[in-house]
């Protein structure tokens, strides 16, 4: 999947398609030393978000720093509205990722007054998916409120298994008798599948970015919803959109 994701920042450098950004609002006093103490911990916990990304000898490779500074960057909106918040935020979250260099990983608090501050943090998606940011801000809610209140951070035990070792096992496991296993199995689907299949959608302009996208709610008849809800279920799907 990095390898994926690798690929396509190589085919399009300065894209924010495979950004990542979460917003959350404070209400009441906020300990900017406190906040930033508990993001370093989260940082330092997870050596997904320490990872550069190398490509060298035909082969890419990710680097894991043993630390890494991501300093959260704080903006003064003071005199500002709801609409210039949001404007902040999108910037922030469109900004693009330097694979090689990093971090893949920033945040910034913007300042509305004392008693109102809106935190967005935004990760390569080379270095999270959508399961990830409950962990994120659970651990930085922990974090957080013990050090605001003059303690020290939960002491949360060395995770055994880091995302680096799940790569590892995944292309071990994805080898031999597995793969071609899976491989047989798509080509037996997708036998006779047309080499080209041209939607409406499509762009008649092959250099126009196609990674722009935008959402539309739909309503579905109660016992369509049931039927879809079914089949989940019974395939052991997710249903992120209900």
């Amino acid at each position: 999947m990095q390898e994926q994701l690798w690929f396509l920042n190589q085919l399009e450098p300065n894209s924010d398609a495979y950004n990542v950004p979460t917003a959350i609002r404070f209400k009441g006093r906020l300990d900017l030393k406190a906040l930033q103490q508990a993001f370093d911990k989260i940082v330092q916990r997870h050596e997904a978000l320490r990872v550069t990304f190398h490509f060298s000898d035909g082969n890419l490779r990710q680097a894991v720093g043993n630390s890494m500074e991501v300093k959260i960057a704080v903006t003064n909106l003071s005199d500002g509205s709801e609409a210039r918040l949001l404007e902040v935020l999108q910037e922030e979250a469109r900004r693009p990722f330097d694979l090689e260099r990093g971090p893949l990983i920033r945040a910034r608090l913007v300042r509305m007054n004392e008693l109102d501050h809106a935190l967005v943090a935004v990760m390569h998606h080379a270095v999270t998916d959508g399961w990830s940011l409950d962990i994120l801000f659970r651990e930085l809610e922990e974090n957080y409120r013990a050090l605001a209140s003059g303690g020290a951070a939960p002491l949360l035990p060395a995770l055994p298994i880091q995302f680096a070792d799940y790569a590892q096992w995944q292309r071990s496991w994805m080898q031999g008798e597995v793969r071609e296993k899976e491989l047989t199995y798509w080509k037996e689907k997708l036998a006779g599948a047309p080499p080209q299949v041209d939607l409406p959608t499509d762009s008649a302009d092959p250099k126009q970015s196609l990674t722009k996208a935008a959402r539309s709610v739909i309503e579905l008849p109660g016992q369509i919803r049931n039927e879809i809800v079914n089949l989940a279920k019974a395939e052991g799907a997710p249903l992120l959109w209900f």
